[in-house]
């Protein structure tokens, strides 16, 4: 390994969703504080929660399969109902 690490890279591949980045902030950080490049790859939604200085890569546009999916796949109340539920 490159002992000044300027030539080493961090890549973070995480879902869109603040709460997946939320957990590598920290240590992204500290790697970047210890010189290492910091790389996070995602939808192209996540762009705007990618630390400023860290680089970002689109893996896809595509979101409209995503909520599709979400929509189908969960199990419960929606949304609104416990929006309802809870006024």
């Amino acid at each position: 390994m490159d002992t000044n690490n300027k030539n080493c890279a961090c890549v973070f591949v995480v879902p869109q969703d603040y709460g997946h980045f939320a957990y590598t902030l920290y240590l992204a950080n500290e790697l970047h504080t210890r010189g290492y490049n910091i790389e996070y790859w995602s939808h192209a939604s996540a762009s705007k929660q990618c630390p400023s200085y860290a680089s970002f890569h689109s893996l896809t546009d595509e979101q409209e399969f995503t909520g599709f999916y979400c929509r189908e796949a969960s199990v419960g109340d929606s949304d609104q109902h416990n929006i309802e539920r809870m006024s």
